[in-house]
């Protein structure tokens, strides 16, 4: 079927859709899917094409290298970032498994529907056709994968402020006696667009939008935000705009990561060696355990952290303490080594070993050497290193 035929027949099935619900009461199944086949996943893409990414539940940092059409790259749209970067992956490519809400696997129950209730409008119009949160994450991530363009916007958008700051003078024409305030292109007038504007003038932020922008802003039934700390202002005139959803990358009009699929070869992981693999090494002195332990703190790299997950006194001290309630490690419901795996796991969000060492201490409770030893052994079965020295939990 060519590109043409599937595109009239998918307007014939939106057709037949909304006869359908105009006359019936319809009902949506959660067990309906189109199967389409993927090769490889949107990470290996990435990786592949000579970028290296770092995600986290705030977002992702792509960073380039000398062949790489982007050099670097950061995103911050909690929930939705997983969804933006799998559009920037898709302007390239296709047959690729895309990356999961939120990049990890972790809490995956508690995250069904959390993509449809960051909309307030899209949860009143679901509810009303009797529909929950975990149904509509669908409908809200085909909200904002749109480029559909529309009129009935209001006040209440998405700030991203990754787009660019444009002054408000490339809005504005002085013409006779009056002022001309528009945003629509005038070569593509239809085309989709989100705009972050400075409104500052002279230095000044106003305390409210000025009263011509909001006449002009609502004349084109644009969906709208004004920040009165900051000075900037948000428009945008797409659908997924007026139903609070932040902007996709092609409305941004993002340019192409180059992304291309290959016949790859396979590659070993490496593994960073684990506690009681190998020689053995010191007197089994906890007090030198610590020793060993505080070494990879303040130098974390590979080597100083194979010598001390070998280390014979770091194993001691972790027998010693292990079962020390000073030294608990969380609770069922919120265990520290959790807390700290869930930073890390998956290549996608491998760190630095300075990254893993900060991780470390930052998460560790008591803040103490004894209480990093105690969430390295526990964790370190599970410990990797990619081949660009990066370090990351396995799934």
């Amino acid at each position: 079927m060519s590109i043409e035929q599937l595109s009239v027949q998918q307007y014939i099935d939106s057709c037949i859709v909304k006869e359908l619900e105009s006359k019936f009461e319809v009902r949506y199944s959660d067990t309906m899917y189109v199967h389409r086949p993927c090769y490889t996943s949107a990470k290996t893409v990435i990786t592949k094409n000579g970028y290296s990414l770092k995600t986290s539940d705030e977002g992702y940092q792509l960073k380039g290298s000398e062949t790489t059409q982007v050099k670097a790259e950061e995103i911050n749209l909690g929930i939705w970032s997983s969804s933006f970067l799998n559009m920037r992956v898709y302007q390239d490519v296709a047959g690729v498994m895309p990356y999961v809400v939120g990049f990890s696997i972790a809490n995956a129950k508690s995250k069904q529907g959390e993509l449809a209730r960051s909309s307030g409008r899209l949860m009143e119009e679901q509810e009303s056709k009797k529909l929950t949160a975990e149904q509509s994450d669908v409908t809200a991530l085909s909200l904002f994968s749109s480029t559909e363009v529309t009129a009935d916007g209001k006040e209440g958008l998405y700030q991203f402020d990754g787009a660019e700051l444009l002054p408000r003078d490339d809005f504005q024409e002085e013409e006779e006696d009056r002022t001309i305030i528009s945003f629509a292109d005038s070569d593509e007038p239809d085309a989709p667009f989100y705009y972050r504007i400075n409104m500052k003038r002279r230095g000044r932020v106003y305390e409210k939008l000025p009263k011509s922008w909001e006449d002009a802003i609502a004349k084109e039934g644009l969906s709208w935000s004004y920040d009165m700390n900051t000075g900037i202002l948000y428009v945008s005139n797409t659908k997924g705009a007026a139903y609070g959803l932040p902007p996709n990358p092609v409305v941004m009009k993002m340019g192409s990561l180059g992304l291309e699929l290959q016949d790859w070869p396979e590659t070993a992981q490496k593994t960073v060696p684990l506690a009681g693999t190998g020689k053995a090494k010191g007197t089994g002195d906890p007090m030198h355990g610590q020793e060993v332990v505080e070494q990879f703190l303040h130098n974390p790299d590979e080597a100083t952290y194979r010598e001390m997950v070998a280390d014979d006194g770091v194993r001691e001290l972790f027998k010693s303490y292990k079962d020390n309630v000073r030294y608990k490690l969380g609770t069922n419901s919120n265990k520290l080594t959790t807390a700290l795996r869930k930073k890390m796991t998956g290549e996608e969000n491998a760190r630095t070993w300075s990254e893993f060492s900060e991780l470390i201490q930052t998460v560790a409770c008591p803040k103490d050497t004894i209480a990093c030893a105690l969430l390295v052994v526990k964790n370190l079965s599970v410990l990797r290193v990619t081949e660009g020295g990066l370090v990351y939990y396995e799934e």
